[in-house]
């Protein structure tokens, strides 16, 4: 891509097949598509050059990957982000191509190196980089190849053959600035072979000619000039005669070539109606198809949720009878812990009575005063250690109970 131009290759893209290599060439194929429709409704003036085919048949992928300006119109229109897509990659692929491979020789310095090429000696040259040529074709070859070196350096011929290929080759991406080196002491001998042209070549090959005729013996000359003489005769003898027969042999290549047209037309009009027809046919399948896939997948969306509520349910029911195991059982052993304390504190209220029985009874006269006191703290005391050590085997009995309970739980 050079100054606004792309350049798009489309050799092996008539073999795409899947619908992946045309998104990825179009990002959006049925857009495109749509859009040669369209434009395949207007008239033949009235349509892109190029465009007579759809694009999901092969003529009309090929027509739209061989022909680069209907391609880049078709981006253009339809998908723009892709158009800045493949401008970027251009871009990108220019400038690596840039920096990595060195433009081409300027002239003074292709003849210098010719230069040097031709002061070597070409007999080493060619027992090193041919050591199966035996000495009289080393020796033949080298002697071919320095009369064609000096030929070449001798006067305008290198600078023709150069221009031939940096003035006269089409540069219609304008990247020879890219590839070729510009040589400042010799523009104005570039300038001038090129207004020379085509003409000046011709001019220097008819020398060539000449000097390749003058340099024949006199017998060989003589006899090529008959030859020529002879070749004229026979040329002029030939045209009138075989004009009649070209013009006829092109009328009749005419008429087969419209007949051929014609034949296709009716083939391409035939396959098109088909083509619709079965498309038609294939969409109807396809909608169906669809259509049973969207029923059973309901059918199975549907079966799923029931079964899910019947396991949800299931679950509660199960968890709802553990808990109410738990919770009787947890209400038995609560009673018995209740009953166990009561009986405890029974216990120990017959404890406290019958020691105050042997107590009165050992010492009856012992109401008043300081022992009595002393007493009545003594049993205080020993009632509050009792009280301390029941609650602490209640607690550890509850400890105990809550441990099997959590247990049974998990």
């Amino acid at each position: 891509m050079t100054s606004g131009k792309t350049t798009l290759l489309g050799g092996k893209g008539i073999v795409l097949r899947a619908r992946s290599d045309l998104v990825y060439l179009l990002g959006d194929p049925d857009r495109v598509a749509t859009w040669c429709s369209l434009q395949l409704q207007h008239p033949l003036e009235e349509r892109p050059a190029g465009l007579t085919a759809e694009l999901d048949t092969p003529r009309g992928r090929a027509e739209l990957l061989l022909r680069p300006e209907l391609l880049l119109q078709a981006l253009r229109v339809n998908a723009p982000s892709k158009m800045d897509q493949w401008l970027d990659m251009d871009q990108k692929v220019k400038n690596r191509w840039i920096s990595n491979y060195r433009p081409m020789r300027t002239y003074q310095e292709t003849r210098e190196r010719l230069e040097q090429f031709f002061n070597h000696n070409l007999h080493n040259q060619f027992q090193y980089r041919l050591p199966e040529m035996d000495a009289a074709s080393v020796a033949t070859a080298a002697g071919l190849w320095r009369r064609r070196l000096q030929q070449l350096l001798s006067g305008d011929r290198l600078r023709t053959a150069y221009n031939a290929v940096t003035g006269w080759w089409p540069d219609r991406w304008e990247m020879m600035p890219y590839y070729l080196a510009v040589d400042e002491t010799d523009s104005e001998d570039s300038e001038e072979g090129d207004d020379g042209g085509e003409a000046g070549g011709e001019e220097r090959r008819g020398a060539d000619e000449e000097q390749t005729l003058e340099g024949l013996p006199r017998p060989q000359l003589e006899k090529w000039q008959q030859l020529e003489r002879q070749h004229q005769q026979l040329w002029q003898e030939l045209e009138p005669r075989g004009y009649g027969e070209r013009r006829s042999l092109n009328e009749q290549h005419d008429k087969e070539c419209q007949h051929l047209e014609r034949h296709h037309d009716e083939m391409w009009w035939q396959m098109k109606t088909r083509h619709h027809e079965e498309r038609k046919r294939l969409h109807q399948l396809h909608d169906s198809a669809v259509r049973c896939v969207e029923l059973q997948t309901e059918g199975q969306l549907q079966l799923l949720v029931e079964k899910r509520q019947r396991q949800t349910e299931l679950l509660n029911r199960r968890k709802r009878r553990q808990c109410a195991v738990l919770e009787r059982k947890h209400q038995s052993e609560w009673d018995e812990q209740q009953q166990e304390f009561q009986k405890q504190w029974n216990q120990m209220k017959q404890k406290h009575r019958r020691e105050s029985r042997e107590l009165e009874e050992r010492f009856p006269n012992l109401w008043t005063g300081d022992e009595l006191d002393r007493l009545m703290e003594e049993c205080s005391r020993r009632r509050q250690q009792l009280g301390k050590e029941l609650e602490k085997e209640l607690e550890n009995e509850e400890t105990l109970a809550r441990g099997k309970i959590s247990d049974e739980d998990e």
